[in-house]
């Protein structure tokens, strides 16, 4: 039976994949645009997708977009190895732009986000007047207890402040 015009008997994953990707400003410009992903997160019921005339369930090979795309531009292995991560430089989930991905240990992404933004972990970063007022109430032996409902801070924010800053 003859098939019709146009018809492709082989998926380009590359162009399918782009499809689901939508240009748009990077929140660091020095970084060019990022490709927004529009399509499902976890890659479920695209992986189930026909090419080559087979139902193949292991056609991308990531459980994430981001993967797959750090894998088909970047080289890095699949499945992503225990204790490592592809990571944003861009800080942005969705992103999938290989320029923005690299393949590192989830140690050395926490760091580089933390040091990009200190608060993109939620952590509040203490202003002067906090720490001065820290200092003080811990030389007049308040508890991290006091201190917290003093300084409207949650307990934890207090003692890890307490050990970055040696109060």
């Amino acid at each position: 039976m003859p098939r019709p015009k146009g018809y492709k008997t082989h998926i380009d994953l590359e162009e399918v994949f782009l499809r689901k990707c939508v240009p748009t400003p990077c929140k660091y410009p020095a970084l060019g645009e990022c490709w927004i992903w529009t399509g499902a997160q976890m890659q479920t019921r695209f992986e189930s997708d026909k090419v080559r005339g087979q139902m193949n369930p292991k056609v991308w090979g990531a459980k994430y977009p981001h993967q797959w795309s750090c894998h088909h531009w970047n080289n890095s292995p699949l499945p992503v190895e225990p204790n490592m991560c592809v990571t944003h430089r861009c800080d942005t989930p969705l992103c999938v732009n290989p320029e923005h991905l690299k393949y590192d240990t989830w140690d050395a992404n926490f760091q580089e986000m933390y040091e990009r933004n200190p608060t993109s972990l939620g952590r509040i970063v203490p202003t002067e007047e906090e720490l001065t007022k820290m200092r003080e109430l811990v030389k007049s032996g308040a508890t991290p207890y006091r201190l917290a409902k003093e300084m409207a801070r949650s307990p934890g924010w207090i003692r890890r402040i307490r050990r970055d800053y040696n109060i």
